[in-house]
């Protein structure tokens, strides 16, 4: 019996190029955004913003160490089922006239 195969599009291949802090978790794979699946993806621009929601699933576990966190690592693991390993990002960035070199960040 043949195995069951998923078909996924990689979180890298959506992202636009220099989204994602890449020298901030420096100690993961080189594949890491490669290993969970871009479910969906929006985002708009507006005149002093910009919003990003990203909905994934993580494909295969992904570990990392947190720089400020010395000698901890957070994993974050498949599992099986729709609804597991679902994670759900979105990202506010608004530009101040007074400040313009320092972007306010949220996350919702």
């Amino acid at each position: 019996m043949p195995e069951d195969f998923v078909v996924y599009t990689p979180l890298s291949v959506v992202l636009p190029e220099g989204f994602w802090p890449e020298d901030l978790f420096s100690s993961c794979d080189e594949n890491f955004l490669d290993k969970f699946a871009c479910l969906h993806y929006d985002e708009k621009t507006t005149e002093n913003g910009f919003t990003a929601y990203v909905r994934t699933q993580v494909i295969s576990e992904v570990r990392f160490t947190l720089p400020f966190l010395e000698g901890l690592s957070l994993v974050l693991g498949r599992g099986e089922g729709e609804e597991v390993g679902l994670i759900d990002v979105d990202l506010f960035m608004e530009f101040h006239e007074d400040e313009p070199d320092y972007p306010e960040y949220r996350n919702r």
